[in-house]
């Protein structure tokens, strides 16, 4: 046998036991930084009730959405089903409210509003129950005070969504 030929089976050799090594091997690595258990399959996300009385009426379904479209790109590998999963996902918007966020010192009038979301998260993690949690998010966007509201209100709420989405993703699967 030439030397040429040895050392194509040496480094063929080489591939065949690094193969059988990562196949061996259980690790759940995830190129989003997700943190996920290996045995869990599937997340369940429950639809978030609106509970805060001064609420946007559309927030719930867009908050349960943003959430399940989070975990969708996110959590590569797990099925989004309607209940039960191995990691659940549940709670309510509990607090929206706008306020005054930065006052002229020279009229002591407001110059632009906070608009505050407060969503309160039970996540449930059955593979791995230590890592469960029930605990509140809260972001904020502020707008100008000559902003009527009614025509900032659905930037402002898919901007702190947004937020909340990625908070809550963070404090339950991210391994940041």
């Amino acid at each position: 046998m030439n030397t040429m030929n040895v050392k194509g089976l040496q480094i063929k050799g080489l591939y065949v036991f690094l193969f059988l090594i990562s196949a061996s091997c259980s690790v759940n690595y995830s190129f989003t930084g997700a943190d996920i258990p290996a045995e869990a399959k599937t997340v369940s996300v429950d639809f978030f009730t609106t509970l805060a009385p001064k609420a946007n009426p559309t927030i719930s379904q867009k908050f349960t959405d943003d959430l399940i479209a989070m975990l969708l790109t996110q959590a590569n590998g797990l099925d989004v089903i309607k209940e039960d999963g191995d990691l659940q996902f549940s709670g309510a918007i509990v607090g929206y409210r706008i306020s005054p966020a930065a006052v002229q010192s020279n009229t002591e009038a407001a110059s632009q509003n906070r608009l505050t979301i407060v969503v309160k998260v039970k996540y449930t993690n059955t593979i791995e129950p230590d890592k469960s949690f029930e605990k509140e998010f809260s972001q904020f966007a502020d707008y100008d005070v000559d902003n009527d509201l009614n025509v900032v209100e659905p930037a402002l709420i898919d901007a702190i969504d947004k937020i909340l989405v990625q908070d809550i993703f963070n404090a339950s699967l991210g391994s940041w």
